[in-house]
């Protein structure tokens, strides 16, 4: 969580909000945590009885070790199943945290800024608006494919415990967001002529390669899933590059931004990036 931020606190209605937000998150998160290690469990992939003599990969929950200086290990072999994977999040390319910028004026703090998961027209828009304006709805189907996985795997989850069914979903699930997630992530990857739109894209293709390193990992063992609580490894790149968009979101996106613009950026800020410690996508 970033330093409080100075001038007057916000609104009641702003807080109330928030404070909403904060609860069904954390009731999130605390099912989540509970049913994954419990399904997986229940298959015999994690945890089990002394007396079961598991195997190295059942005995306990699996997070993949880190190769060299990387954050995560991929597959042992990337190109078997025709995938072209982006590269592991280097933690030397991770953002650094004194480095980030510190927003004057927050966008949701913006006056007349309410927020909006409804996408600007980027072709109505002029110049540097029209930029932002289709930068963000790049971004937001990145955020929907991330928020999309986390649903299909609750919804497995649900369905399917104690299944023997329920590790090859997991996997299919992992690999059609991931392939998902890289389409999008072509459409990220050309750079942008406005400097801080560009600032902006590029600290974020950081965070959706850390969750495209989730999934990947996912789709070779789901039970990286069982290690996953607010301490994993993958859960402290991703926190930490979410981080590190929302502050360089709320510094760079111009105050004189169209008002479609702004609106859509706080909603989607609002979605997955406030209220709480920890971002979740």
């Amino acid at each position: 969580m970033s330093a409080p931020e100075d001038g007057p606190p916000p609104p009641p209605h702003v807080r109330r909000r928030r404070t909403r937000r904060r609860w069904f998150v954390g009731l999130g998160l605390l099912l989540a945590l509970i049913a994954v290690p419990v399904a997986l469990l229940a298959l015999g992939v994690v945890g089990g009885d002394a007396s079961d003599e598991p195997s190295a990969s059942e005995d306990q929950p699996v997070e993949p070790d880190a190769p060299d200086d990387d954050v995560t290990d991929g597959p042992a072999d990337p190109e078997a199943d025709g995938d072209d994977p982006a590269d592991p999040v280097d933690p030397d390319a991770l953002p650094d945290p004194d480095a980030l910028p510190e927003p004057d004026a927050p966008i949701g703090e913006r006056p007349g800024v309410t927020p909006s998961l409804d996408p600007p027209d980027a072709d109505a828009l002029d110049g540097d608006d029209a930029i932002y304006a289709q930068l963000l709805i790049d971004i937001d189907r990145s955020e929907r494919t991330m928020i999309a996985f986390q649903e299909r795997v609750a919804e497995a989850l649900a369905e399917l415990s104690g299944s023997p069914d329920l590790l090859d979903e997991l996997r299919a699930i992992a690999g059609e967001q991931r392939d998902e997630l890289r389409t999008v992530r072509d459409d990220l990857a050309e750079e942008v002529d406005v400097e801080a739109a560009e600032e902006i894209r590029g600290i974020y293709v950081v965070h959706l390669d850390s969750w495209d390193a989730y999934m990947d990992a996912v789709s070779e063992d789901p039970a990286v899933l069982a290690g996953e609580g607010v301490d994993g490894g993958f859960t402290v790149v991703i926190n930490q590059t979410a981080d590190a968009f929302r502050r360089t979101l709320d510094a760079r996106l111009p105050l004189d931004a169209e008002g479609s613009v702004q609106d859509f950026a706080e909603g989607i800020l609002d979605r997955g990036f406030r209220g709480f410690g920890d971002a979740q996508v």
